[in-house]
């Protein structure tokens, strides 16, 4: 078997998927719009006014993948971020991911068409074009689902906004202007497998879908990763929410179990953009 896998940003789960493939001998190419090396981060960091920019792109650099063939869309990529840079608040950072996304669907609809390809993998929202290459070829698909289905989501979106109508922020939910549920649904029912990291990701397909769905778990790094050594201290016990702070996320329940909860000696934390009413900050 030759995969060839694709990510439009390349994050660390995609990074350990590509890795899988390769060190099994079955990587065919990794196709990303940047895999920047260790040089072209320590030029970035010399550049005045993108330190931001430049930690974020070093998430993207992963050691082990330094020799695996690659497919890149370099200049598309620093154009990109260049608008980012220039047009800061300007631009949505959703409308600069969908554009590549684009890039990925099209480079691995033409890279797919290599005969030692056996299989695409991909992710949600950037497989359709690859895809149906892929079937017309008589290619496997691989649909890697890093979070529920839109549909499930969706329908708990709704039943919580309904159920906490004061939470809602004061100009309602926000709009999904950029979301392609149709693309997402052609995706799916291209997929003759799907990853998802989790059984409740496996459960929302199945809702919607009879799909041979595998689980490939999430891990840590264990060596960084592990039981503190020493557990007594006088200090409250601290929860952390890292991420979105909204209706779809559920912060609502969170925050009304922790109140039940009642817990004297243990805090919680939530850190992350606040996309629910002002009032209930």
């Amino acid at each position: 078997m030759s995969v060839l896998f694709g990510h439009p940003s390349g994050n660390p789960n995609s990074h350990h998927a590509a890795l899988s493939h390769f060190e099994s001998g079955q990587l065919e190419a990794f196709c990303v719009s940047w895999f920047p090396t260790q040089r072209e981060i320590a030029f970035l960091k010399r550049l005045p006014g993108v330190e931001k920019l430049t930690a974020r792109l070093e998430r993207r650099c992963f050691r082990p993948l330094a020799d695996a063939p690659k497919i890149q869309g370099r200049f598309g990529e620093w154009w990109r971020m260049t608008k980012r840079v220039l047009l800061d608040g300007r631009i949505s950072s959703e409308a600069l991911a969908y554009e590549a996304n684009d890039w990925l669907m099209e480079t691995m609809a033409r890279e797919c068409r290599r005969p030692s390809v056996t299989a695409v993998h991909s992710y949600e929202d950037c497989s359709l074009l690859q895809f149906q290459e892929a079937k017309r070829r008589g290619k496997a698909c691989i649909y890697d689902m890093p979070i529920g289905y839109y549909s499930a989501w969706e329908e708990t979106q709704r039943r919580l906004a309904a159920g906490f109508g004061e939470w809602l922020p004061e100009g309602g939910l926000p709009e999904d202007r950029y979301v392609r549920p149709g693309q997402k649904k052609h995706e799916m029912q291209l997929a003759d497998l799907v990853l998802g990291p989790s059984s409740f990701v496996g459960r929302t397909v199945e809702a919607f879908f009879d799909k041979r769905f595998a689980m490939a778990p999430y891990g840590v790094d264990s060596e960084f990763w592990h039981p503190a050594t020493n557990t007594d201290s006088d200090r409250p016990l601290r929860f952390i929410y890292a991420g979105q702070a909204s209706i779809r996320k559920g912060t609502p329940l969170l925050l009304k179990a922790w109140e039940r909860a009642e817990l004297k000696d243990a805090e919680l934390s939530l850190v992350g953009s606040w996309q629910l009413a002002n009032s209930m900050r």
